[in-house]
């Protein structure tokens, strides 16, 4: 008879502590969502800020390179060889896109180019024969022109 109190008695402190870590994950997440999108509005508050406006749901805040379920081959913006990409691609990291949008406007003072708006944002990989390297990019469309930004060193250049 004591013996099963006690295995009742483990079992009911193991399912209170799995309630308190629970409640502790799903605070820890709501924080989390808390703060990415505070991060978000002070990144649009800087660009309007800077004199360039955009909607947040133009900005992809969260990558969706290689996990869209389309072939690797179509998400390669550029630099694709005509037979395809070889086996053994290697894929760099792409910053974050508040880092992104700070290197897109600093990449336009430094191109002397003024920008009121951004209208689309294309993620995609440039392709990088020598290096057998896939860096992700961001090809913006802006009321001054195209542009393409290094999502892995900030270089910003203006597209024809």
């Amino acid at each position: 008879m004591e013996r099963s109190k006690l295995k009742w008695g483990v079992i009911l402190l193991l399912a209170l502590l799995n309630a308190v870590l629970l409640g502790m994950m799903v605070q820890q997440d709501r924080e989390s969502r808390a703060y990415a999108q505070a991060g978000r509005t002070q990144a649009l508050v800087w660009l309007e800020r800077r004199g360039i406006t955009a909607r947040e749901e133009t900005i992809p805040w969260e990558s969706t390179l290689v996990t869209q379920g389309r072939r690797l081959e179509e998400q390669v913006l550029g630099g694709l060889p005509q037979g395809g990409l070889p086996e053994g691609c290697r894929f760099q990291t792409s910053r974050r896109p508040e880092t992104l949008l700070r290197d897109f406007v600093l990449g336009l003072e430094q191109l002397g180019v003024q920008c009121r708006s951004i209208q689309s944002i294309t993620e995609g990989y440039w392709y990088s024969e020598v290096e057998g390297v896939l860096t992700p990019v961001w090809q913006i469309a802006t009321d001054s022109g195209s542009y393409q930004l290094d999502g892995c060193t900030g270089m910003l250049v203006q597209v024809e």
